[in-house]
């Protein structure tokens, strides 16, 4: 969810193709005739590339006689149905779901892999695989290396911001329950907001300032502190509460990183060189501190090492899916399907790690994800018009 809220803040000048394709119809003549039952003829211009848009089946050169501007063309209910679910399930949906699926999928193997071993020693395992991974993408896609001492400055910030965060939510999932750690971690756009009219220069509006406050009273119920629970017995133990810290850690650091993310796409600098310089000052930090405090401990049984591939192969499918989604798709849409990695991350819960949640925590989750979602709609509302 906060990736989806820093590309709409990247992407004001961003309209749909779906709004072209509508402006320039509005603007042709178009005439429907009744025909045989289950058949409708539109009498279109001849000169008009589509009808349905970049991705229907049914286009002006499926009929044969279309060059006369007097033709007309057949269209059965077949082709309608077939062109209502094209739309409805784009390569850009198709990509948030495949999002969804592998953020969720790594954060069970996370919540796995912290049963057994140490949040650094996985992290010290995961990055140089996520590194690889990036590496590879950059040379098959041959993007040009950054320049400028001011992209490699703020590509360490970027990777410094990436470090703590990754450390903190790796001992949130350890030491709180996954769903809710995940969960407060998507309040990074909310953190996205603050920082950016601290750093940004950007205005808090009464909307913003509204979905703050739902965002903070989420995270309450889901924490559930002592000094506000006091003859409930909805208190967490001391253990999860320290995880719930970690996790608002990791949702600030996430937010931090976001504003580091958006200078240097301002810069011309690719998302892929980010995620390999953030893999890559992950592993010397977290190598530096596995030899430090002893973390250096093999899995027992050894298949482990196998999950964290697969965690770390899910982080970075994840990322590129969202990213591709975000490409085609408008981003309320993107939004919205993310939001599903929480309320599939509740019933994951349950049935692999049975660990069953609080009605609470329940409430607070809706809370959270509400606030999240406003905050990526009222981007998209408050955005420059075409006139502007």
């Amino acid at each position: 969810m906060g990736f989806v809220w820093f590309w709409e803040e990247n992407s004001r000048s961003h309209f749909s193709k779906e709004r072209e394709n509508i402006l320039f119809l509005a603007s042709k003549p178009v005439v429907a005739m009744e025909e045989e039952p289950g058949e409708t003829s539109l009498e279109l211009p001849a000169n008009s590339n589509s009808v349905f848009g970049e991705e229907s089946p049914m286009r002006m050169s499926d009929c044969d006689d279309f060059r006369d501007s007097n033709s007309t063309c057949t269209v059965t209910e077949e082709y309608i149905v077939t062109n209502m679910l094209r739309r409805i399930f784009t390569k850009g949906i198709l990509f948030a779901f495949g999002g969804v699926f592998f953020l969720t999928v790594g954060d069970i193997c996370l919540s796995i892999l912290t049963e057994r071993m140490d949040s650094l020693f996985i992290i010290a395992v995961y990055s140089p695989l996520g590194s690889a991974m990036s590496f590879v993408s950059i040379l098959v896609l041959r993007l040009p290396t950054p320049s400028g001492r001011q992209s490699y400055a703020l590509l360490l910030l970027y990777g410094a911001s990436m470090c703590l965060c990754i450390n903190f939510i790796v001992g949130a999932v350890g030491l709180a329950p996954v769903a809710d750690a995940i969960s407060i971690v998507n309040c990074s756009p909310v953190f996205s907001a603050i920082l950016g009219c601290i750093v940004l220069k950007q205005f808090l509006k009464v909307v913003d300032i509204l979905l703050i406050t739902v965002c903070i009273v989420g995270v309450v119920l889901i924490a559930r502190p002592s000094f506000f629970f006091r003859n409930s017995t909805a208190v967490r133990a001391d253990g999860e509460m320290v995880g719930i810290i970690f996790a608002t850690l990791g949702a600030f650091s996430l937010a931090l990183s976001f504003i580091w993310v958006r200078k240097l796409s301002d810069l011309g600098v690719d998302r892929l060189w980010m995620m390999l310089v953030g893999n890559i000052f992950i592993f010397i930090v977290n190598v530096g501190l596995c030899f430090l405090f002893e973390k250096w401990a093999l899995p027992d049984p050894f298949y482990y090492l196998f999950i964290i591939v697969l965690y770390a192969a899910c982080n970075f499918l994840a990322q590129i899916c969202i990213y591709s989604a975000l490409r085609r798709e408008r981003v309320v849409n993107v939004a919205v399907i993310l939001t599903f990695e929480i309320a599939l991350l509740y019933i994951l819960q349950v049935f692999f790690l049975k660990i069953a949640s609080n009605w609470l925590t329940a409430v607070g989750a809706l809370l959270i994800t509400f606030s999240c979602f406003g905050m990526t709609l009222h981007q998209v509302d408050s955005r420059p018009t075409v006139s502007e």
